[in-house]
């Protein structure tokens, strides 16, 4: 099980954006004002599952993006850290998880930060999601060195 709280979890289980393909914010974003050692010198892991089926009248597509910026709203001075790859809605069923990927230390990170929905081709109709920022992913394990 992924390590989260709720200072990096901005979005649980929260609505995907219906209004047609487009980059919009996914969740809260987070306020590093008085938060600024997330993860306090550990890994972190973007950590983003389906929680209910995604469907769409068309063949959309979604992916996301974990950036930083200088406002809430995620607008103002965006840069994108990392992006997930794109996936086509048939795929996107729940309990799907995108690849969890390694959050890189030594970016400089402005006040905010938070997660972008990507949607292309076509307007989704529903589906849910859960966006976070992890110490140690869902499928992670620890294993014996293997010395005997």
């Amino acid at each position: 099980m992924a390590l989260t709280d709720i200072y990096t979890t901005p979005s649980v289980a929260a609505a995907l954006s219906t209004g047609g393909a487009a980059t919009s914010v996914f969740g809260t974003a987070i306020d590093l004002t008085n938060r600024r050692d997330i993860g306090d010198g550990e890994d972190m892991y973007m950590d983003i599952n389906i929680t209910t089926t995604v469907t769409s009248a068309g063949s959309a597509t979604l992916g996301f993006e974990f950036v930083t910026a200088d406002d809430s709203s995620l607008t103002t001075n965006v840069t994108v850290i990392l992006s997930t790859p794109v996936v086509a809605k048939a795929s996107l069923v729940a309990g799907y998880r995108y690849p969890v990927i390694e959050i890189p230390m030594g970016v400089f990170y402005r006040r905010y930060i938070g997660f972008r929905q990507v949607i292309g081709t076509a307007a989704l109709t529903a589906g849910k999601a859960t966006c976070a920022l992890v110490r140690k992913p869902a499928n992670w394990r620890a294993y014996d060195d293997g010395i005997n």
